[in-house]
């Protein structure tokens, strides 16, 4: 995976003097993750992250929607139904890009992050992708140490699972 960055990162830095365009090199994938475990423990700060995240990947870098996979929780958007704040003041203030003309898309959620669904994505994209792609994974939730990432639902995907996944994607 540090290899895929790692090109992920020059292809960045192409054109120079602070360019933010992504060089034309192929397809750039994104995978996009936060598990949250359930409704309880699922903060809106990692709903947060994703919506930032995905928005800086389309908007800065110029990566085609269609090709950044977003799995959150249960499949929807961040709601009173599977985070913990209501969005009226947010958790420490991070509730912002909820309404304007900067407001996340609510529509970017592709699956309920689950194990099945992460294998699911980097199926379809090996099943597309060549040497000149890219491929950026990004990951926020709840870590439980050495023994992996929690999904939703309470699942937990072990590093060398989520290795396993990421390495059917073998042209990048």
């Amino acid at each position: 995976v540090g290899g895929i960055l790692a090109r992920l990162t020059a292809a960045m830095r192409v054109g120079g003097g602070g360019s933010t365009a992504v060089a034309d090199v192929g397809t750039n994938w994104a995978i996009l993750i936060s598990g949250g475990i359930n409704q309880q423990n699922n903060d809106y700060a990692f709903w947060n992250d994703i919506g930032e995240t995905y928005h800086i990947l389309v908007n800065r870098y110029g990566y085609d929607p269609a090709n950044v996979f977003v799995l959150f929780a249960d499949g929807y958007p961040a709601d009173p139904w599977n985070s913990i704040s209501n969005c009226t003041g947010g958790v420490m203030g991070v509730c912002s890009n909820w309404t304007g003309p900067y407001a996340y898309p609510r529509n970017i959620v592709d699956y309920s992050a689950t194990s099945a669904h992460l294998q699911a994505v980097c199926q379809y994209i090996a099943d597309r992708d060549s040497p000149m792609d890219t491929l950026y994974v990004y990951m926020t939730d709840h870590g439980s140490g050495s023994s992996g990432y929690c999904m939703w639902g309470g699942e937990m995907i072990t590093p060398l699972t989520f290795g396993s996944y990421v390495n059917l994607i073998n042209n990048i």
